[in-house]
Formats: structure tokens, C-alpha cells, sequence
């Protein structure tokens, strides 16, 4: 016998074994984490928050404490999952994620999902998943992420009545509704505003900074044969599509000496006019958004509108999605812009300047 590979073999199984144990006791920190912090217990011990208690006695990150306490809540409700945690046969990253999604009618099918497949492509699963469904078909098929995601997260209560006043705050900014824009759109638009403050160039700097040069970037695929628009990172909504076509940089990758070539759908001189001439802000009236803002075509540019600037109006982001979505209409006439909405809300306001 090669005493090598018996070696090998003991060392392989103690290593094994060592980290089923890992595993179970993480199940056990989070199962006594859970209740002793819902109880907040730690008060009793001289903490503010679990989170100070489990920095000094537990040596765990803020992060840390956090997942165990999503995970040590939500196993009560999944049974297979605590098993197979408790038993140490389940890692602890792919219950983590597993957790976010996983409900009665797919928990099983979830498990063994996590058996199958690496904790990369498993949270990329997850990803692009709703609650309670069932895991993407095709283990071997590149994984996208779907055209909406669902993001769920916890706060303080106080904090959480400041996140709903924020929305509403934007929204009246905007002067749309909750049945137009959704929470998720009002808070990417707030993304960009803090991704704003955070590149703020000097001020006047206008020509030098086009505010909308930029209103994110994500690479997306059109094939004019079948006039697709796809992305490989993630599925793409029509209401995106359409806002990329209005106003975007195009990279022609058709074999050929211009392979690679860079262009945009609006050329840059009628951009900055029409920039200009709405003040570098939302031309829908009411409207304050200045910063990230789009060009949109009046006479739709694949129903045949020109790149001109009496047929292209600055538009935010909000606003924008709502026009692709066939919930807004804008109207110029008189150097005014007249909104209306599908509801049949109407005004008028602001001018453009001469």
C-alpha cells in the first residue's frame, strides 16, 4: 500500500469533516443569533444594536451579522434548507442565497439546484429569479439576468419612513404617480442623482460636461435584419430598447474595415443645441430633473423622425420611460410643451428657450 495515499485519504476525510462542522455551527450562530436579537437581549449586556454586540463578542462584520440574521429568520419557514444546513451537507453560501428566493412550492427544487451547480452560477440563478419560483431551466445554458429584478432588503423602521418620503418627494419632482413609475425606477433615478454629486464638474461647465452624455452605460446588441435589441449580460425591456435607440452611442461590429467604429444616434452638435436651448433640464413642465437627462424624438426616429432640433426635447429618465411606455405624450406648439397623461392629466408650461 502507498502510505502517501493513505496519508492523503485521513487528511482528506479530517478536512471533510471539519467542514461539515464549520457549516453546523454556523446553522447554530444563526439560529441563536435570530431570537436573541428580536428579544433585543443585547441591551441587557450594555449594546445599542446586535451589530455592536456581534463586532465585540462574536467577531463579525456588519455584513456578517446581517446575513445571519436574514438566515437564522427565514428557516422556520424552510425546512429542507435547515436539514441540510444542520446536518452541514449544504454550504452556507448557497443557503444564503437559496433563502432569498426559495418558498414552500420550491424549496426542494432549490436545494437540489445548490447541489448541482457552483455558488457563482447559483447566485446568478437567484438573481434573475422571483420568489417562489422555480430555478431557470438549462444547468448548462449562460445565465442572464431577467429584463426586471427584485431587490429586497431591511431597515429601521424610521429609516424606512424616510425612504417613502424620498419616493414621494421625487415623484411629486416629477409630477407622476406610483401607477406610472414604480419604486424601483423613482429609486435608479435617485442612483444617478448621488452618482451625479459624487462627479459634480465645476459649475457652468455645461459644454465641456453634457449632462446627458452618459445616462448609463450598458451594452446592448441590435440586429437591423430582425431588429432585436438584446443584452449578454441581462434580458432588455421594450421601454429600454426604445430609449437606447432615441439616444445612444452605436459601435458598428459588422466584419469589415469600419468594425469598431464609434458613432451616435443624435451627432454631437445637435445634441449640445438642443441642450441648450431647454436649459440642460427636463423640458416636461414641472419637472426640476437636470442632471443625467435624454434626448427624445417628437416624430418617433424609427418611424422615420429626423435627428433635427425642432423634433428632439430634453427629457429625464422618469419621464422618458413613461413616453416609451405609451403613458406620456409630449406636445410643442408656440415654444410651449404640453404634457398629458393616460390618466388625461394636462398642463402646459414652460417654454423653450429662443
Amino acid at each position: 500500500m502507498d502510505p502517501d495515499l493513505d496519508l492523503a485519504n485521513a487528511q482528506h476525510i479530517d478536512l471533510v469533516a471539519a467542514r461539515r462542522r464549520e457549516r453546523q455551527t454556523r446553522y447554530e450562530l444563526a439560529c441563536l443569533l435570530a431570537p436573541f436579537a428580536d428579544a433585543k437581549r443585547y441591551r441587557a449586556l450594555g449594546f445599542a444594536t446586535i451589530a455592536d454586540y456581534a463586532r465585540v463578542h462574536l467577531d463579525l462584520e456588519p455584513r456578517e451579522t446581517r446575513e445571519m440574521l436574514r438566515i437564522g429568520r427565514r428557516l422556520p419557514a424552510l425546512p429542507l434548507v435547515e436539514a441540510a444546513l444542520a446536518s452541514g451537507e449544504l454550504d452556507w453560501t448557497k443557503a444564503c442565497e437559496i433563502a432569498k428566493v426559495a418558498g414552500p412550492k420550491t424549496e426542494a427544487m432549490w436545494l437540489d439546484r445548490a447541489q448541482s451547480v457552483t455558488s457563482r452560477s447559483l447566485e446568478q440563478e437567484v438573481r434573475s429569479s422571483l420568489y417562489d419560483s422555480p430555478p431557470p431551466n438549462g444547468a448548462c445554458e449562460p445565465v442572464r439576468a431577467a429584463a426586471r429584478q427584485r431587490l429586497v432588503f431591511e431597515m429601521d423602521s424610521v429609516e424606512a419612513d424616510l425612504v417613502r418620503q424620498m419616493l414621494a418627494l421625487a415623484r411629486f419632482q416629477a409630477n407622476v404617480t406610483s401607477e406610472e413609475v414604480d419604486d424601483g425606477a423613482v429609486l435608479a433615478e435617485l442612483a444617478r442623482r448621488v452618482l451625479r454629486e459624487a462627479t459634480e464638474p465645476p459649475d457652468g461647465a455645461h459644454d465641456e460636461y453634457a449632462p446627458s452624455a452618459e445616462p448609463w452605460r450598458v451594452t446592448l446588441e441590435h440586429c437591423p435584419d430582425c431588429a432585436r435589441t438584446t443584452s449578454r449580460e441581462a434580458d432588455v425591456t421594450d421601454e429600454i430598447a426604445a430609449q437606447a435607440r432615441c439616444d445612444s452611442e452605436i459601435v458598428d461590429m459588422v466584419p469589415g474595415p469600419d468594425r469598431g467604429a464609434a458613432s451616435r444616434t443624435i451627432p454631437q452638435r445637435i445634441r449640445r443645441q438642443v441642450l441648450h436651448r431647454d436649459g440642460y433640464r427636463c423640458a416636461v413642465p414641472h419637472c426640476r430633473h437636470s442632471w443625467w437627462v435624454h434626448l427624445h424624438h417628437l416624430d418617433p426616429f424609427a418611424a422615420g423622425g429626423a435627428h433635427a432640433v425642432e423634433n428632439l426635447v430634453t427629457v429625464c429618465g422618469l419621464h422618458h420611460r413613461l413616453i416609451h411606455a405609451g403613458l406620456l405624450a409630449l406636445e410643442v406648439a408656440d415654444g410651449q410643451v404640453t404634457a398629458e397623461h393616460a390618466d388625461g392629466r394636462r398642463y402646459t408650461g414652460r417654454g423653450w428657450a429662443a
